[in-house]
């Protein structure tokens, strides 16, 4: 990235709070002038659903329309591809970010990265490749995974980085922090804040469309959560995502 971005930024988003090293990366923000929106992406947080649907919505108002979530993300703007001036606008748009139960969210990212092996989207990948519990869609691969996070794993990949590592800017910050276990009741007060119909958020209920037509993209990790965790894995969870649990006022299950 070329340096004079990254100052240029420092300089339009002063006395804002940004956490610079996630404001500048492509994959962390998307941003919709459309809607006067700025969505942070978190990976395994509903990222895919909620840029789909801010994409279609402010699609309403540009004329844009996208074949796949994949060119939805790389059409969304962000402040390391934009102009001074499209730079200077987002410092006034309403800030968003999505968060998931951090059991759910690591449980997640183990179904779609590791545990698909060779019939995963990421099989020739030697980086997801080399995590113990690859190819290993149990119980018992699960809790290689958990014990490779704890080992150190946990810098490995920023699908299972903690959440709040992934923010561009303190979670008090943010107009809203939705939570994706009742994100379409949240989705419709947010649009209703910024002077949207509400009504479409009552298709978040479900994945968006264009997610689903990504194959194994959806895990459906919550309602598999009983069969691949233990106490123990949960007390390892707890652990590791401590500050995710406190931040986002999720409950830590006891053993």
């Amino acid at each position: 990235m070329r340096a004079y971005i990254k100052l240029r930024n420092r300089w339009i988003f002063r006395g804002m709070e940004m956490i610079h090293e996630n404001l500048n990366r492509s994959y962390a923000v998307a941003a919709f002038p459309e809607l006067g929106v700025v969505f942070n992406r978190i990976k395994k947080s509903g990222n895919s659903t909620v840029t789909a649907f801010l994409s279609e919505l402010a699609a309403g108002e540009s004329g844009k329309s996208y074949n796949s979530v994949k060119e939805a993300k790389r059409e969304a703007l962000s402040p390391r591809r934009c102009t001074w001036e499209e730079a200077r606008a987002l410092r006034d748009y309403t800030y968003l970010a999505v968060v998931r139960n951090p059991y759910d969210r690591a449980l997640s990212a183990f179904l779609n990265k590791v545990a698909l092996g060779e019939d995963g989207e990421d099989s020739r990948k030697p980086h997801f490749r080399c995590v113990p519990g690859w190819g290993e869609a149990s119980r018992e691969g699960f809790e290689k995974f958990v014990r490779f996070l704890d080992a150190g794993g946990l810098d490995h990949d920023k699908h299972w980085w903690p959440q709040n590592r992934l923010l561009i800017m303190p979670p008090a910050r943010f107009d809203c922090v939705a939570k994706l276990e009742t994100l379409a009741e949240d989705m419709a007060r947010f649009l209703e804040s910024i002077g949207h119909d509400p009504a479409p958020a009552q298709m978040l209920e479900a994945p968006h469309p264009l997610e689903s037509r990504q194959k194994r993209k959806i895990t459906g990790a919550t309602a598999k959560r009983a069969r691949f965790y233990s106490p123990e894995l949960k007390d390892i969870i707890s652990r590791l995502y401590a500050d995710d649990f406190k931040l986002f006022d999720y409950p830590v299950e006891s053993s």
